[in-house]
C-alpha cells in the first residue's frame, strides 16, 4: 500500500505550487482510505460486458480523434487531442471503480479520475489560443499516426487485469503524444505541464505492471 500511495500521490502536479500539491494529496489520501463498494460477481457474462465496454471506450476515443480538425498549431492541437485521450482514460477508470474487485486498483482508478480531470482543466486554456505561430504539418502527420489506432481488440480477461493492461497502453500512448509534441512545442507553460504529465504517466505505468501479467 505504501508503494501505491507513493506513486498515486505524485500525480500530475510535478513541481507545481505547494498549495495545489497539498490539495491533491489530501484527495488521494481520502480515496485511498475509502473501502470500495462490494463489486458485482464477475460472471462470464459480466466479464464480457466489461471487456466490450472498455474496448468501446477506446473505439470512441479513436473516432473522436479522427473527426478532430487540426489547426496546425501544435499547442492547440496537442491540448485538444490529449483532452480526448484523457476523457477516455477517465471513463476506463470509472469502469474499474464500478466493477473492479482489487481494492488497490479500484482506489488507483479513483485517483486517476481526479488527476485526469485536473490535467484536463490545465489543458483547456490552451485549446482556444489564437496566438499566431508557424504551422507544423510534420507535427500533424506524426500526431495522426500515433492517435488513430485502437488497442488490440483481442485483449480480454478479468476486469482488474484488463483495466491494468489497457490503462497501461493508454498511458504509453499519452507518453508518445507528449514526446512528439515537445519537439514542436511553442508555449512554455504548456511544455511544463507536459513534463509533469510525462512524469506521472511513467510512474503510473510502472505501478500497474504487476497486474498486467
Amino acid at each position: 500500500m505504501l508503494r501505491y500511495l507513493y506513486f498515486a500521490s505524485l500525480g500530475s502536479f510535478g513541481k507545481a505550487n505547494m498549495k495545489r500539491l497539498i490539495l491533491y494529496a489530501s484527495i488521494m489520501l481520502t480515496v485511498a482510505c475509502t473501502s470500495p463498494a462490494d463489486p458485482v460477481e464477475e460472471t462470464p457474462h459480466v466479464r464480457q460486458l466489461n471487456n466490450d465496454r472498455l474496448h468501446s471506450i477506446i473505439a470512441d476515443m479513436v473516432s473522436q480523434a479522427r473527426q478532430y480538425q487540426y489547426t496546425g498549431n501544435a499547442d492547440v492541437d496537442f491540448a485538444s487531442i490529449l483532452r480526448i485521450h484523457h476523457q477516455a482514460a477517465i471513463r476506463m477508470a470509472q469502469r474499474e471503480v464500478d466493477w473492479g474487485k482489487d481494492a488497490i486498483l479500484v482506489n488507483f482508478a479513483k485517483v486517476t479520475v481526479a488527476s485526469e480531470n485536473t490535467e484536463i482543466n490545465r489543458l483547456d486554456p490552451f485549446m482556444h489560443k489564437n496566438t499566431p505561430v508557424n504551422k507544423s504539418p510534420e507535427f500533424v502527420d506524426q500526431f495522426k499516426k500515433l492517435i488513430i489506432h485502437p488497442h488490440e481488440a483481442t485483449e480480454s480477461g478479468p476486469m482488474d487485469s484488463l483495466f491494468a493492461k489497457l490503462m497501461s497502453k493508454q498511458y504509453e500512448s499519452a507518453i508518445s503524444l507528449c514526446t512528439v509534441y515537445l519537439k514542436y512545442a511553442k508555449d512554455t507553460l504548456l511544455k511544463r505541464i507536459v513534463l509533469d504529465i510525462l512524469t506521472s504517466h511513467r510512474r503510473n505505468t510502472e505501478f500497474l505492471r504487476p497486474w498486467r501479467n
